[in-house]
């Protein structure tokens, strides 16, 4: 004789039901884990790409790292604050539909205005260093993860 065999599908797990929250309980909760500006994320970019201008000018590397590093830094820096700026308007809007393309816009701004910026850098900066701008770049870019500890 067969054995039936038990398979189990996503929705017949042993887990508890879900409960809603109280007003209390979600009041509590955002009280003791406050929403990040993106406007901080920004700014901490900004301070941890001058902080590496700063620290290889200190190192004694030309004054042209540090500027290559500095236009490296501010790729990253200046469309971040373009977007932040543009999403603060999509944020106001109450139609999801436009508020999700607006995001993306805006992630299409941003990306665009680091593309030209990037393309113009041999112009922007004389005697460019590629390699101490990618720096600037990939550090201040990265960087973001550390407002989530600061600001915690």
């Amino acid at each position: 004789m067969k054995e039936k065999q038990k398979t189990e599908t996503w929705d017949s797990s042993d887990e508890l039901p879900v409960v809603p929250w109280t007003r209390e309980q979600v009041i509590d909760f955002r009280a003791k884990h406050p929403e990040l500006s993106m406007w901080r994320v920004v700014f901490i970019q900004g301070v941890v790409g001058l902080a590496l201008c700063v620290l290889i000018w200190g190192l004694g590397q030309p004054t042209q790292n540090a500027l290559s590093c500095a236009y490296g830094a501010f790729c990253v820096v200046f469309p971040g604050l373009v977007f932040v700026r543009g999403l603060r308007r999509v944020r106001a809007l109450s139609n999801v539909q436009w508020s999700v393309g607006g995001f993306f816009l805006w992630e299409f701004v941003k990306v665009l205005l680091t593309i030209a910026m990037l393309a113009l850098a041999p112009k922007a900066v004389d005697d460019l260093s590629w390699a101490w701008m990618i720096l600037g770049l990939i550090v201040t870019l990265k960087s973001y993860w550390l407002a989530w500890f600061w600001l915690k």
